[in-house]
């Protein structure tokens, strides 16, 4: 018998929607825009919070999930995009948050904050914490969610966690973070503490600094994940209206189209 899980909703740990929703954030990924406001986070991490408790109660464990709402006008940075849309000799490799278990070497480009492309969609990754027998929201990802990381396996790994590293690795060997200026002057302090090389780095911020040229050269727009569950398109609050109301527009979900 499969154990019922318990829903740990997103407005029982502020600090971790906080942590993957703050626009001023400057770990490199793609943010929230700072003219989205507070209540249209917390509602549609709400939304999402009962699509996943549904699951909970139908099946128990539903396992890992990823829902994605469309909203009426940008809401994030699309900050991970496919390598061959990019101008190649922008392209280099820095080590994204090495303070954290040593972090992951990953393709980066440098643009300016006004080129930075945007997206109106929103993916929220869902499922069990471990043995906890909670379940609940992993992440918030504006744009392409991407693949989570590579691990670091040793050999008598299981086959199925090699093949699945090897999928990860492969696609992030074909993405690229675009990043601020201020991002790579972030990453570059992390890198340095951890005792890392960062001269490329550095010069290609130097090189930039003296021509702020978009590395795009065809511009790519973030889709829903093939794995997500539509939960259709919202409208997210005019910064001048003072009720802070979303309205939810229900959209066939991909289960029943």
């Amino acid at each position: 018998m499969v154990e019922k899980l318990k829903l740990a909703p997103c407005a029982d740990n502020e600090e971790h929607l906080q942590r993957h929703t703050d626009s001023s954030s400057l770990v490199i990924g793609s943010k929230v825009l700072s003219d989205v406001s507070r209540e249209d986070i917390q509602k549609i991490s709400k939304k999402m919070d009962e699509e996943y408790g549904k699951l909970i109660e139908a099946e128990g464990n539903p396992g890992r999930k990823v829902f994605c709402l469309e909203t009426d006008r940008d809401i994030g940075s699309d900050a991970v995009v496919p390598i061959e849309s990019l101008n190649k000799n922008t392209v280099f490799n820095i080590v994204r948050e090495p303070e954290n278990n040593g972090g992951f070497e990953v393709n980066v480009a440098l643009i300016s904050s006004k080129d930075m492309p945007k997206t109106n969609i929103i993916h929220g990754i869902y499922g069990p914490y471990g043995n906890s027998g909670l379940g609940g929201n992993y992440t918030m990802i504006f744009g392409d969610p991407g693949e989570p990381f590579p691990r670091k396996l040793d050999e008598n790994a299981d086959i199925r966690a090699k093949l699945d590293n090897r999928r990860k690795e492969e696609y992030w060997q074909k993405h690229v973070f675009l990043i601020t200026e201020d991002e790579l002057c972030y990453a570059i302090d992390k890198m340095k503490e951890a005792g890392l090389p960062t001269k490329e780095a550095e010069a290609r911020l130097k090189q930039f600094k003296e021509n702020p040229k978009s590395p795009i050269v065809e511009r790519c727009h973030s889709s829903a994940a093939k794995d997500a569950i539509h939960l259709g398109k919202i409208k997210l609050n005019n910064n001048d209206d003072n009720n802070h109301l979303l309205e939810f527009s229900r959209a066939k979900t991909s289960q029943n189209e």
